[in-house]
């Protein structure tokens, strides 16, 4: 009866002891020690399905934190339902669908948004968004490209192409205009030509500029806006550079680096 004491004393403290081990192995098990970080996804298949796991590298399709990249040649990406991505980068190769793309940042190289096959498809950037000045880059098929940030398209003599056309057949199927939308709060900066005397282009191919935040034009050389910032304004008024002195036919604010430009509304005044 002279160990019971220090047996029971014994006892209580192993107890205590291992106390915390339930949970700690309950917090393993349910996958709460560690969250999974964003994955870099590579396109590796040929035409197909954005939704198919054998398309990417590592296999799996990619969520909303993961950066997915497009350098795919000729080949199609394609967009069904809802999708969203935390970054994606768009080299080469097409993308589009008849679905919705949410990213929260973007690059385009030389890549085409939008396929001949499909309905409207819908890119909508929240974040930062990228062009590269010496490349040309294309919507195109009724796409709509979204810019919710801060844009910039690097010094070069590209051009961002929106375009008009056909689905296929002119006789038989929808006649869609392509627009790139500079919404409410976003700024894309312009960062001009590759030389004094270089000309770089947007819209160029009868898509719409549908500026409602600010478009701002430095560098060097002339950018010029054919078809796009809407039509009401004339070839002469669609252009921005060193020796241009008018401004695009938008609802949002234009200004470059060596002049206030003014801006020219849809109903044609100057504010």
């Amino acid at each position: 009866m002279q160990n019971t004491p220090r047996t029971s004393r014994s006892v209580n403290a192993l107890r205590r002891r291992l106390r915390p081990l339930p949970l700690a192995l309950a917090l393993l098990a349910g996958g709460l020690a560690t969250p999974a970080s964003a994955l870099d996804y590579l396109w590796v298949g040929g035409s197909g399905s954005w939704a198919d796991a054998a398309n990417w590298s590592p296999g799996g399709v990619p969520g909303a934190a993961d950066r997915a990249t497009i350098n795919n040649g000729n080949h199609a990406v394609i967009v069904t339902g809802a999708r969203s991505v935390g970054a994606l980068a768009l080299t080469n190769g097409y993308l589009g669908g008849a679905g919705t793309l949410n990213t929260g940042s973007a690059s385009f190289g030389s890549g085409v948004l939008g396929l001949s096959t499909s309905t409207e498809n819908t890119l909508n950037v929240s974040g930062a968004a990228s062009f590269n000045g010496a490349n040309v880059a294309t919507l195109r098929y009724g796409q709509v490209l979204n810019l919710n940030g801060n844009t910039t398209w690097s010094a070069g003599n590209g051009r961002i192409d929106i375009g008009y056309s056909y689905a296929g057949n002119a006789n038989t199927d929808p006649y869609r205009i392509s627009a790139l939308n500079i919404n409410a709060g976003a700024t894309f900066t312009d960062a001009g030509a590759a030389a004094a005397a270089g000309t770089k282009q947007i819209g160029y191919d009868g898509g719409q500029i549908n500026n409602a935040g600010t478009y701002v034009r430095n560098g060097l050389g002339l950018t010029e806006a054919s078809h796009g910032f809407n039509t009401d304004v004339s070839a002469a008024d669609r252009r921005l550079g060193q020796s241009s002195a008018t401004g695009f036919a938008d609802e949002g604010d234009v200004a470059n680096a060596y002049a206030s430009v003014p801006l020219r509304g849809r109903d044609g005044e100057i504010f």
